[in-house]
C-alpha cells in the first residue's frame, strides 16, 4: 500500500505529517535541513549553503560527508522513499525537496495571494478579501519559530514577515472597502498592541474606528501609539498618521468613504 504524501508547514513552529499523523523531527540539524529545503521547495539548494545553513562557515573537517549523513538521518526519520518516490532528491551540487503547492502551507499561501491578485485586477473585492483571509489562516505564528539557526533567521525570517505585513495591510485595506469596518476592530486592536510601529495598522484601526462612530477611540490609538513612538525610540509618527490624525480630529468625510485615507495610506506606505 502506499503511503499517503508528506505534508509541511513552516509558518510557524515546523510541522511535518503523513495522512495527518504528525512526524517528529527532533535532531537539530535535521530540522534546520529540512526547514532550507522547504523555503526552496522545488529548487535544488546547493550543499555549500546548507552546510552554511548547519556550521555558519565554520564547517568540520568532513563537512560533506556530515552533510550526506544529516539528510540521510532525515530521509530515515520522515520515512521517505518507502513505497513511493523520494521527497528528498539528490541533484548535481546539492538538493532538492518535490512538494506540491497543497503539501507545504507557504506555497499554497504564495498561490492564495496569487489569485488574490488576479481577484483585485478583475475587480473582485469580496473575493479578494475571501482569498486574503484563507492565506494569513495558515499563519500560526513567526515563520519557523523553533528552527535553531541565527542564519536562517537573520536571512530569510523577515522577508518572510514582510510578505505578511504585506498580505495583512491590503486585506484591512479591502475590509475597509467592503465596509467590514467593525468586522476587523478586535483584529486590528490586538495587532497594533502587538506590532506599535507599524503606523498603518494604526491608520487602518483608526478608520475603522471612526466608521463605528468611536472618534475618541481612533484619537486614543493615534495617542497611544505616537507615546510609544516617542518614549521607547525618540521618534515621531509619519506624516501619513498625523495627517489622518488630523483627518479625524476634523471629522473629514473622506474618512466615511471608499475612496478615503485608507486608500491614500495604502499608496503612500511602504
Amino acid at each position: 500500500m502506499r503511503h499517503a504524501s508528506l505534508q509541511f508547514a513552516i509558518l510557524g513552529p515546523l510541522d511535518v505529517r503523513r495522512g495527518g499523523r504528525p512526524i517528529v523531527v527532533n535532531a537539530a540539524k535535521q530540522r534546520i535541513i529540512l526547514a532550507t529545503l522547504l523555503l526552496s521547495a522545488n529548487r535544488v539548494v546547493l550543499a555549500e549553503d546548507l552546510m552554511e545553513r548547519l556550521w555558519q562557515y565554520r564547517f568540520p573537517r568532513d563537512a560533506r560527508a556530515s552533510l550526506q549523513t544529516h539528510v540521510a538521518r532525515l530521509r530515515r526519520v520522515l520515512g521517505d522513499g518507502h513505497d513511493g518516490p523520494q521527497t528528498i532528491r539528490t541533484s548535481p551540487g546539492g538538493y532538492l525537496i518535490r512538494v506540491a503547492a497543497d503539501d507545504l502551507d507557504l506555497l499554497r499561501y504564495r498561490c492564495l495571494l496569487d489569485q488574490a491578485c488576479r481577484a483585485e485586477t478583475v475587480g473582485d473585492l469580496a473575493g479578494e478579501a475571501r482569498l486574503l483571509r484563507e492565506a494569513l489562516g495558515l499563519w500560526r505564528g513567526a515563520a519557523l519559530a523553533d528552527i535553531a539557526s541565527d542564519s536562517l533567521i537573520r536571512d530569510e525570517v523577515p522577508q518572510l514577515t514582510e510578505e505578511w505585513f504585506r498580505a495583512l495591510h491590503r486585506r484591512f485595506d479591502v475590509e475597509l472597502a467592503l465596509g467590514n469596518h467593525a468586522e476587523i476592530v478586535a483584529t486590528l486592536r490586538r495587532l497594533v498592541l502587538k506590532h506599535p510601529l507599524r503606523e498603518r495598522l494604526c491608520g487602518q484601526l483608526m478608520i475603522a474606528l471612526f466608521r463605528c462612530g468611536q472618534q475618541v477611540e481612533a484619537l486614543k490609538t493615534y495617542a497611544s501609539v505616537s507615546a510609544v513612538l516617542r518614549q521607547e525610540y525618540g521618534l515621531d509618527v509619519g506624516d501619513e498618521l498625523s495627517d489622518l490624525h488630523r483627518a479625524v480630529l476634523t471629522r473629514d468625510p473622506a474618512l466615511a468613504t471608499e475612496h478615503g485615507w485608507h486608500r491614500s495610506l495604502a499608496r503612500r506606505a511602504p
